[in-house]
């Protein structure tokens, strides 16, 4: 006698042809980003008509951070959470700040100290530099040199011309991203930020306490340490959020001809929040032009134009965020900010929402991707235990020649669509044995259901759960061409089948 949980298993084997497909095969849980194309910038035009400062446009820069699905940062940088990418090397300041806008712990740091064990900071001369001489190097999926000259000519955020200061978030977009809003530019910086290595490794490298749904399998980590995938195609894999924010430092004044004792670093965001310390500890700053509210006398660097130099264009939500101990389940939003012409006060700015001082991109699949569940022909409305949908099945992955994400595109891909996905449906069952005194015990197994061959498919494959029924337990791949499943028989595909056997699995530490 058998008798079946309501809970079932789905096993995905995943047969391709050739090794590429282990660069960019990923297993994916549920998105908890919810943003699919990338944040913007704000235009080049006149931003200010007060006091031009005695700011250099030189002392600023850009703090890039890899995010999770918290907001918290996903990837390091030579070790380090933050890369602050700089114009010039700051001078020694007194305050430091070293957290993300998107971070949910809103606590930045104001001491050096901090900073310096979770910031790695360069200058784009110096990074250029050593490209240039062949020390360090870059993975790109454009032209190298393009690509170089992108990087070396980022411009700045915030630029004084004739004695005004001008914004110019969409052209830092331009050099960092490109023009798009829905693709990565080919020749992008962030394809040489991203995936800048040295002769050894990558400088960016996966954290292993991040929230990203779906851990990196050490398939993946040994993919990446061996150099046959990239950092980007990691961040890529996970649909993960880069972020970034313009880096600003200077000697707060407090008046025409006075300084303050304090000098600031760190993102818009940081300093915000550096400022309402100095204002709650009663300093000379809190006496400053508007009490300091707006970045001290020089409020056109902080409250007016320089918080609005970089802004994001389309909002970002966020369905959990870390509170310093644990990622707590709870939804937040940063939205576009709404300029009504006054400046952006240290409140404003240090908190959550809105996106003042922030450019987000989130990594998008590529043309040539596909995926496991067919959720245009079966959807689920209702995530709950059971679902809803009285016509759910088990069924083959989508056919990228009718599929909606890839059928007004395949014209152009069938040169790659020869790659195999055979998936495997098994039901969790408990066997009901009697022993010698006739007394019930329950062993548990697993019923084969159906197994499912879709060939001619795209090499960049999601792999996804089809929950409520049914839920991913674990997938492989082959670099071999494997001989066709026939359904209803036999020869449903098992592990220890050839040429499965012998392979890595890819989405845990366990060897097949």
């Amino acid at each position: 006698m058998k008798v079946a949980l309501k809970s079932r298993l789905l096993a995905f084997l995943l047969t391709i042809v050739t090794i590429m497909s282990l660069l960019s095969t990923t297993a994916s849980a549920v998105d908890y980003v919810d943003v699919w194309q990338s944040a913007g910038g704000s235009g080049a035009n006149n931003a200010s008509v007060t006091s031009g400062g005695v700011w250099a446009p030189r002392y600023q820069g850009f703090r890039i951070a890899i995010l999770d699905y918290a907001g918290k940062p996903a990837f390091t940088f030579a070790g380090k959470d933050y890369l602050d990418l700089l114009f010039s090397y700051p001078y020694n300041c007194s305050y430091y700040g070293l957290e993300n806008k998107t971070d949910g712990y809103r606590k930045a740091s104001i001491y050096r100290s901090d900073w310096e064990s979770k910031c790695y900071a360069v200058t784009i001369s110096d990074l250029y530099s050593a490209i240039n001489s062949g020390q360090l190097g870059f993975n790109t999926n454009g032209t190298m040199a393009e690509t170089n000259s992108n990087l070396k000519n980022i411009p700045y955020h915030l630029d004084r011309q004739n004695g005004y200061w001008y914004k110019q978030g969409t052209k830092v977009k331009a050099k960092m991203y490109g023009a798009s809003d829905d693709k990565i530019d080919i020749n992008a910086a962030l394809f040489a930020i991203l995936n800048l290595r040295d002769e050894y490794s990558y400088f960016w490298q996966p954290k292993s306490d991040i929230f990203v749904g779906q851990p990196y399998s050490s398939a993946e980590l040994n993919a990446l340490a061996n150099n046959q995938t990239t950092p980007m195609d990691l961040m890529g894999s996970r649909k993960l959020v880069i972020s970034v924010e313009p880096i600003i430092w200077n000697q707060l004044r407090i008046s025409a001809s006075q300084f303050s004792r304090y000098s600031v670093y760190g993102t818009q965001t940081d300093i915000g929040f550096i400022c309402k310390k100095l204002i709650e500890w009663g300093t000379d700053f809190a006496g400053s032009d508007g009490g300091g509210k707006n970045g001290g006398y020089d409020w056109s660097l902080f409250g007016k134009v320089g918080r609005k130099a970089m802004v994001l264009t389309k909002g970002i939500r966020i369905h959990y965020y870390h509170n310093g101990t644990e990622d707590i389940q709870q939804t937040w939003v940063i939205d576009p900010p709404v300029d009504n012409g006054k400046a952006v006060d240290n409140d404003t700015v240090a908190a959550m929402q809105p996106g003042w001082s922030l450019h987000l991109y989130q990594l998008r699949g590529s043309d040539d991707q596909t995926h496991t569940y067919d959720s245009h022909n079966y959807p689920i409305t209702d995530p709950g235990p059971h679902g809803d949908n009285p016509n759910y099945k088990e069924h083959p992955a989508p056919d990228p020649k009718t599929d909606p994400c890839t059928s007004d595109k395949i014209n152009s891909l069938l040169d790659k669509a020869h790659y195999r996905i055979v998936k495997v449906y098994d039901q969790e069952v408990l066997y009901v044995h009697y022993d010698d005194e006739g007394y019930p015990y329950f062993e548990k197994g697993v019923e084969h259901i159906s197994t499912h061959v879709r060939e001619q498919t795209l090499p960049k494959i999601e792999v996804q759960d089809e929950m409520p029924e049914y839920k991913l337990v674990e997938w492989k791949y082959t670099y071999d061409q494997y001989v066709p499943v026939t359904e209803g028989g036999t020869e449903s595909t098992k592990w220890e089948d050839e040429p499965i056997a012998g392979r890595t699995v890819v989405n845990s530490d366990i060897a097949a």
